[in-house]
């Protein structure tokens, strides 16, 4: 009889993050907290903890960089994070979609003409720090950037006491935050067009290859299965588009019917 071998891994939580992780709330937990759970139910081998400590970015990527975590449920998949981490692709957790969050009553409706580099002339844009999205800030004339606060509240926060213009971050996330803060009547989003940001199963380097494929089956059969398109849907999130498939069509000899 062969003994099945448990994999246990150690993860966290991302501090300041209510879409990934809100424990506080019983029926919306958060989508990484809920993926998680799913994991332990589709394949009872792996035994994941550590989700109920909280790490800010800068520390998540630090102690899976020397091997303290093995594994963060949701993170954007960078180019600069798959240079020192294990990032799973296929299937992406979900899309989410660059915005800037403004006041309601500021005269800004759209983008500037000259895009995300002719945000300087017009205030400061706060970005969570050590987020994804300060990369967009990073040409010359990027704008003047605030990274201070480690979480969207708090960005939303410096927003609303007018010392910042503008908060950089994904429209999913903006948007999830000013629904559970209520801020819906003084905060509004305009969308960054063509850009886009993939959450993904982010993994220490340190893993064996066989623990990664491992969790790479196991994230395909919750695809497959419709879990994780359900568990998207409650959060009002999206995955990947599908690339349309192509139809083959059978080659048609002279004299022949099809």
């Amino acid at each position: 009889m062969s003994c099945v071998h448990a994999i246990s891994l150690r993860s966290s939580a991302q501090e300041g993050n209510l879409l990934r992780f809100n424990p506080h709330d019983s029926h919306l937990p958060g989508f990484s907290m809920e993926l998680i759970r799913l994991l332990h139910q589709t394949d009872p081998q792996l035994l994941i903890s550590g989700q109920d400590r909280f790490r800010s970015l800068r520390r998540l990527e630090a102690d899976l960089d020397s091997g303290k975590i093995d594994m963060v449920v949701g993170m954007e998949g960078t180019v600069a994070r798959r240079q020192r981490f294990m990032v799973i692709t296929r299937p992406v957790l979900y899309v989410q979609h660059v915005a800037l969050a403004v006041r309601q009553d500021d005269a800004l409706l759209q983008l500037p003409a000259d895009g995300m580099q002719g945000l300087g002339r017009y205030g400061i844009v706060a970005v969570a720090q050590g987020s994804a999205y300060a990369a967009y800030l990073s040409t010359p004339g990027g704008g003047q950037a605030d990274d201070g606060a480690i979480a969207i509240t708090g960005n939303l926060g410096k927003l609303m006491r007018h010392r910042v213009r503008f908060v950089l971050h994904a429209e999913e996330e903006l948007g999830w935050h000013i629904q559970q803060l209520r801020l819906q009547p003084w905060i509004r989003l305009i969308p960054v067009p063509l850009a886009r940001q993939d959450v993904c199963l982010i993994l220490s380097r340190r893993l064996p290859a066989s623990t990664v494929r491992h969790l790479r089956a196991v994230l395909q059969r919750l695809e497959r299965s419709g879990s994780l398109t359900a568990l998207r849907a409650k959060y009002g999130l999206k995955g990947r588009p599908q690339q349309p498939s192509r139809r083959v069509l059978p080659i048609r000899r002279q004299g022949s019917k099809i």
